[in-house]
């Protein structure tokens, strides 16, 4: 399969880059340490603040799709290089 990242913060957090943060860093990890040559996050299309997180991360190529029976925006990226 394809590795999924997520994240999610408790309101107080939000607004102070700690999920652009922690992406990043797991994105290093995962870029570093897993074989798969890409990664998605999903998530509804309506949180613009994930949106705006994962295109800082570096995730494109949004496509949409359903999972659970709600609409789901799925973003991609490939592994960048060390």
């Amino acid at each position: 399969g394809i590795p999924e990242a997520g994240w999610g913060f408790t309101s107080d957090a939000h607004g102070k880059g700690f999920a652009t943060e922690a992406l990043r860093a797991m994105l290093a990890w995962a870029d570093e340490t897993l074989p798969a040559a890409r990664t998605v996050c999903i998530f509804d299309p309506a949180h613009e603040a994930s949106m705006r997180v994962a295109l800082k991360a570096g995730y494109s190529d949004p496509a949409m799709g359903t999972v659970g029976g709600k609409r789901t925006l799925f973003l991609w990226r490939d592994r960048q290089p060390g």
